[in-house]
């Protein structure tokens, strides 16, 4: 943690210069915010799912938070509004709760949130909605149908009145206590297709934040709009984020013009001369000044002196690296959510940084293992830690790293054999047993002969077989040792099945290793196969004869007849959708083959019929690039580059059969 103080006369001048320099950066960071939208004022409408939420469930990576709002009524919990869903987190425990699209969210992207007395309402990109506790469910208004299917970018509360929001390019609205449907609020001199951006009440005014830099404020009791004047001229589409009462004074916080005050009686909005970035998004006050959210970090405003203060997140290497989109203020700690680093807090008292995971650690879920009650998601080269979830309601549970043993910061496989968990990493292997606690992970080259294990196979012979860069080892845990099967260290082994005392290797560029187990010796290399095997599995063939599949990364699919080691080429990948021909993970389930490819979702291949099907992003994954496949008896678990999907198996059979 870094806390640079700026000096008025000097650091704060040119610091204003950087910033004003660095207005075409500000411009791209800002497209990024979710309610930046194209300026042509065209309506953007959204496609309906077109999966089943509760059968296909998707969790994506948290990564971009745009509101934190303190429950009224149950003060200990934070409700995180985020491009990814809804997490509340619990103060007492500090455990998350996840609400996507299988709780009846009709968007992922949650732009705001506020209470109504104990009722949470959200503001969706396809609507508006409240939180129903009794049945764990989210329900929308019944709209009309102009109104559906357009996002909300602000709402507020106001008692005894109801929730006030805006509809993309459909106007203002009120959602009264006791009607059943929102009526429209007018705005005079206001064209609905001029987005409101900002909606906050203070005292007995609601302030309107119009893009173009407009600020209406209404009276509460009255219903009569009145306008604050900016004292000269704005920029073109400024934007206004948040507004505060603070000592006095109105603050007012804009996309590309920095910070304005005004008196409570003025009417007029003046630039605060020493507010030192270049756009502002979000306030929460303190008793001698404020925080400040902007997109060039975190700032404090402090009364005395009219100073203000930079806090740098270590994990920026830039200010700009660091944008802060949400505040919320507890006693001890300020709550932060931002564009690229989540969700965490700043502790007040000692000034110290904690990060916070309300979900996956990271969007590349490079590996997957899972039971019927358990889920785990290693992430790669971005990894270095697990993520435990619940695998029935999939909700976070915990995460595991170097407390836990995990001490590699690349972690690309998991293999779960009855209560333990083992991992292939790229400098070591290792295990954890989640009922004993019990741990260990080995290096390479200390008790580990080789590392970078790839593939793991746990047989019932009281030892496992792991692929390493030079070679197949044997991992005997009753033993707690290592031995290499000599024969194959001239191989970098990127795959294994077992079947029988026969190891079956794919390799990076040396084909397919058929090896005795036993006598520990290579029996046969298929040589035709020159890419790297991602995955290998035996299977039976339309006539009943014994085969093995083999996908590699780049030069497609083989089967391989057991008995006369012929190697066949599979067709009718590239009518599938696979154009690309990269192959990035593979999974035997029942009598299919899944692939997951780099640009076209999962491939998968049909045994019976010989035939290609195919899931993609309009079926429900989390993206087109898929990076591993899992299954247990209920369920199929897919790691995407952004998150992780849970796929009920009779609902993905039913979805390939209608293909």
């Amino acid at each position: 943690m870094k806390e640079n103080t700026l000096n008025i006369s000097t650091r704060q001048r040119r610091g204003r210069l950087v910033f004003i320099i660095s207005l075409a950066v500000l411009a791209v960071a800002l497209g990024a915010v979710f309610f930046i939208l194209d300026l042509t004022k065209k309506e953007i409408t959204f496609r309906k799912p077109e999966f089943d939420p509760r059968a296909c469930v998707r969790l994506p990576a948290v990564s971009r938070v745009y509101r934190i709002q303190q429950s009224s009524i149950h003060p200990h919990n934070l409700w995180f509004g985020t491009a990814e869903g809804i997490r509340v987190l619990d103060l007492e425990t500090f455990a998350w709760t996840r609400y996507g699209l299988d709780h009846g969210l009709l968007a992922e992207t949650v732009s705001d949130i506020c209470f109504a007395e104990d009722v949470p309402w959200v503001a969706t990109w396809n609507g508006l909605q409240y939180f129903d506790s009794s049945q764990t469910r989210f329900i929308a208004p019944p709209f009309k149908r102009d109104m559906l299917g357009a996002r909300v970018l602000a709402l507020e509360y106001v008692a005894n009145r109801g929730v006030y929001f805006y509809i993309d390019a459909k106007g203002l609205f009120l959602q009264e206590k006791n009607d059943t449907a929102p009526r429209r609020i007018t705005v005079p001199g206001i064209p609905v297709a001029d987005r409101i951006t900002c909606i906050k009440k203070v005292d007995t005014t609601l302030y309107l934040g119009i893009e173009d830099r407009r600020l209406l404020a209404m009276d509460i009791q009255t219903g009569a709009f009145s306008e604050r004047v900016f004292a000269w001229e704005k920029s073109p589409e400024t934007l206004i984020w948040d507004i505060l009462e603070h000592n006095g004074m109105l603050w007012v916080a804009t996309s590309d013009d920095g910070v304005w005050t005004k008196g409570i009686n003025d009417d007029t909005l003046r630039m605060h001369k020493d507010f030192p970035a270049k756009g502002a998004y979000i306030f929460s006050g303190e008793k001698d000044g404020f925080w400040c959210g902007t997109p060039f970090g975190l700032w404090r405003y402090h009364d005395n002196g009219d100073t203000w203060i930079q806090f740098v997140h270590p994990e920026a290497d830039d200010p700009v690296d660091f944008q802060v989109f949400a505040l919320a203020n507890t006693p001890e700690m300020l709550w932060y959510g931002s564009m690229d680093l989540g969700a965490g807090y700043l502790t007040k008292k000692n000034v110290q940084w904690r990060p916070m995971r309300a979900g996956l650690s990271n969007p590349n879920v490079a590996a997957i293992a899972a039971s019927d009650s358990i889920a785990w998601t290693a992430y790669g080269y971005q990894g270095g830690y697990l993520d435990k979830f619940t695998a029935k309601d999939l909700q976070y549970d915990r995460n595991y790293g170097s407390m836990a043993g995990i001490g590699d910061d690349h972690i690309q496989e998991l293999v779960l054999c009855d209560s333990v968990l083992y991992y292939g990493s790229y400098r070591g292997f290792g295990f954890f047993d989640y009922t004993t606690r019990l741990f260990r992970h080995y290096k390479a080259e200390e008790k580990l002969p080789f590392g970078d294990i790839t593939d793991i196979v746990c047989p019932d012979t009281g030892s496992l077989y792991l692929a390493s860069l030079f070679g197949v080892l044997e991992f005997y845990p009753a033993a707690d040792s290592f031995s290499a099967i000599k024969e194959t260290e001239a191989y970098r082994i990127t795959s294994l099945v077992y079947s029988g005392e026969i190891l079956w290797c794919g390799t990076l560029a040396g084909g397919l290793l058929k090896v005795n187990c036993r006598e520990r010796t290579i029996d046969t290399v298929l040589a035709e196969i020159t890419s790297r095997v991602v995955g290998v599995c035996e299977f039976e063939s339309r006539d009943g004869k014994p085969c093995l599949f083999a996908a590699t990364k780049r030069n497609g699919c083989f089967i391989i007849d057991k008995s006369s080691l012929t190697v066949s080429p599979v067709g009718g990948m590239q009518k599938a959708g696979d154009h690309e021909n990269h192959i990035m993970a593979m999974r035997k389930i029942d009598d299919t083959v899944w692939l997951g490819t780099r640009e076209t979702g999962a491939l998968i291949y049909t045994v019976r019929d010989e035939s290609w099907k195919r899931l993609d992003y309009y079926d429900g994954l989390i993206s087109d690039q898929v990076r591993s496949v899992y299954d247990t008896e209920q369920y199929i678990w897919i790691g995407c580059y952004g998150g992780l999907n849970r796929i009920d198996k009779k609902y993905a059979g039913k979805v390939l059969e209608m293909q």
